[in-house]
């Protein structure tokens, strides 16, 4: 008698498949819905990103959310049509989902309300770290943009110095890890303590999947043994247990920025 594993009797719960099914259904008509809401964002007078980009003018905040939640809800949108066409490959939608949580959480760390200066800093490192990871690739084809890296690392420093909130911003200190981001951004998603699976941990997983792990893939999978072969498909619960983290953190996000961008009426 062959035994099941308790990860192989969740992952085949018909409630559960059940769930994750609907979730991935609904997904083509939710990234529309989605796509629509992204597309009124915008710097208001008075909102509060207006103030944040105004300190920091270069790569201001403004356009790192928008061009985050676009990414985020890009690879959402390419899962999407693949569930109303072929049906999900095995592992690609994980890749996906990956990238669709660290955009989302990404894009979510930056406008976590606070002060201007917290929202500032945050924004000086990501554009730091982001500038500074092309610098490694362009040198490493003959194409060196010392000096675009330099002229940055110069306005940052400007910026820093105009602000007594900014100062002590170190920009040769080591970058958050997206692990961290990812379960702080958790911690501030509503319901997200009562869930029995965390955006950290889907991103975990995803990556290893992404990573080619076949550790993390074999829980991925579905095999239906055949007379004269095995046939591999995705485990729709995995895949949805995995999708239902992006869509709480891409609409979180969203929520973030429609109140960052939109909202008129708070100054912090």
């Amino acid at each position: 008698m062959t035994q099941t594993s308790p990860e192989d009797a969740i992952l085949n719960d018909p409630v559960l498949v059940a769930f994750a099914t609907g979730l991935l259904t609904r997904l083509p008509s939710w990234v529309q819905e989605v796509e629509t809401r992204i597309g009124t964002l915008r710097p208001m007078e008075d909102s509060r990103v207006q103030g944040d980009d105004k300190v920091k003018w270069i790569d201001p905040p403004s356009q790192q959310i928008t061009h985050l939640l676009h990414s985020a809800h890009d690879h959402l949108t390419m899962l999407a049509q693949s569930i109303e066409t072929t049906g999900p490959r095995p592992l690609a939608g994980f890749s996906l989902i990956r990238v669709a949580i660290e955009a989302s959480a990404l894009a979510s760390w930056i406008m976590i309300p606070g002060t201007i200066d917290a929202r500032v800093r945050k924004s000086i490192r990501l554009t730091w770290d982001n500038r500074q990871r092309v610098a490694v690739y362009t040198k490493r084809y003959d194409t060196p943009t010392d000096a675009i890296t330099a002229e940055l690392r110069r306005i940052l420093t400007e910026i820093t110095q105009s602000r007594p909130g900014l100062k002590s911003l170190d920009l040769e200190a080591p970058f958050a890890h997206l692990t961290d981001i990812i379960s702080a951004v958790d911690d501030k998603i509503p319901g997200s303590k009562r869930s029995n699976l965390r955006g950290v941990d889907a991103w975990r997983a995803c990556s290893g999947i992404a990573h080619s792990n076949p550790n993390f893939a074999a829980g991925a999978l579905q095999r239906t043994e055949n007379e004269d072969h095995v046939l591999v498909t995705v485990n729709v619960t995995a895949l949805g247990m995995m999708l239902e983290q992006a869509t709480r953190h891409l609409g979180y996000a969203l929520d973030l920025a429609e109140d960052y961008m939109l909202n008129t009426t708070k100054k912090r």
